[in-house]
């Protein structure tokens, strides 16, 4: 089985741009620069956005993907919406660990750079007392 989410996606918006411009460049309308995401990336190159229903495929009877049986095996959707859940929420954690472990070194360094001037600075000292007679 194969299952689609709804989505967003970019899709040409007509025929293939000709000279180096985009697809349907004559009837381009930009959108500003500032505007991003899916939505500003297809004003601005001659892409369509168009939605994906909630598809679901059986690759082995429908390799090509033409049936989406969605309607017909709701008991699979929710099986696999469950397995997706499982599996964003441990990648969330594992994310959320190696946030952690990048974030410790930023962390300790402050305190590790003290903790070496200290000692060198009380190396030099002792280095500076060794001929005056001082331990």
């Amino acid at each position: 089985w194969k299952l689609h989410l709804p989505h967003p996606y970019l899709t040409v918006a007509g025929p293939p741009g000709r000279n180096g411009k985009p697809s349907n460049f004559e009837n381009l309308k930009p959108e500003s620069i500032q505007q991003s995401g899916i939505r500003g990336i297809a004003s601005r190159h001659g892409y369509a956005v168009r939605e994906l229903e909630l598809s679901l495929f059986d690759l082995e009877a429908d390799p090509g993907e033409r049936r989406n049986l969605a309607s017909q095996h709701p008991e699979i959707i929710l099986k696999m919406r469950e397995t997706a859940a499982a599996m964003e929420a441990a990648n969330a954690d594992a994310d959320a660990k190696l946030a952690a472990a990048a974030a410790a070194p930023a962390a300790a360094a402050p305190a590790a750079a003290a903790a070496t001037a200290g000692t060198s600075a009380a190396a030099a000292n002792d280095s500076a007392g060794a001929g005056k007679g001082q331990p």
